[in-house]
């Protein structure tokens, strides 16, 4: 028990002290944003361009026109602010189950016999097998989902094309 409070605790503490050790000047790096944004873009795939690759995912109109060929940082941040308040809310809820909700269960059990150890021990492999279920068929889930997705949008894309193709012909 100590340790799992002890582990979750510096596991939150740990980063921020790092962090505020290694960055010095942040006021001022942070001042324009946009250089660090411009940097990150910088960062590109010859063979797989802004435009082509994220244009959908952050619903940009005419990804075509863009300066550089790649979205701004507002445009991106708009795209993903739900993404992020997902995230922020799921790290605080969370957090409170872990350091605050289990521990004092856990307190509050007190000494327990041989039943209520099994019992204990019990909820502990459920929540590690659904965890580890989690772990392992969300990212494929989802990556069949996107598989499924884009197969279905290359066989519309397909008929479009042979449907304007028979136009083009008829047109002759």
């Amino acid at each position: 028990m100590t340790g799992n409070c002890v582990s979750l605790c510096l596991g939150i503490v740990l980063p921020v002290i790092i962090t505020f050790i290694t960055t010095r000047n942040w006021d001022e790096k942070m001042q324009n944003p946009d250089v660090y944004w411009d940097a990150a873009r910088d960062i590109d795939n010859p063979l797989k361009p802004w435009p082509e690759l994220y244009a959908e995912e952050l619903r940009l109109i005419n990804p075509e026109r863009l300066d550089d060929g790649r979205p701004c940082l507002y445009d991106v941040k708009r795209a993903f602010r739900g993404t992020m308040h997902a995230a922020v809310f799921i790290s605080v809820v969370l957090t409170f189950v872990f350091v605050v909700l289990w521990p004092s269960i856990a307190c509050g059990l007190g000494v327990m016999n041989y039943e209520e150890f099994l019992a204990w021990t019990l909820i502990m492999e459920i929540w590690l097998i659904c965890a580890t279920m989690a772990a392992f068929f969300v990212p494929l889930i989802s990556e069949l989902y996107r598989m499924r997705k884009a197969i279905l949008k290359n066989r519309i894309n397909k008929l479009l094309d042979k449907h304007e193709s028979g136009k083009s012909e008829e047109i002759e």
